[in-house]
């Protein structure tokens, strides 16, 4: 797994990112996403094509949701290809 961090991000690239990785069937998971880059991902349609399943907002909690989406990453790895 990769972790980048998503401060003033490119929603455009962003997407491209989820293409690749979901080309090879790969996914994306976004752990600590603060409320502005929700926003933009809501606004631009993008959280419809990633999943809520995937995103995973920041908390008062330091690296709580990391660790929900770094669980999600492995059952996901874990469960056999349909």
């Amino acid at each position: 797994m990769k972790r980048i961090a998503l401060h003033g991000i490119d929603i455009n690239v962003l997407d491209r990112y989820h293409k690749a990785l979901h080309a090879q069937d790969g996914k994306l998971l976004l752990a600590e996403v603060s409320d502005g880059v929700l926003e933009q991902i809501e606004r631009t349609g993008l959280l419809e094509r990633l999943g809520e399943e995937n995103i995973f907002p920041e908390t008062p909690r330091v690296v709580y949701t990391t660790r929900q989406a770094i669980r999600a990453g492995e059952s996901w790895l874990s469960t056999p290809s349909a």
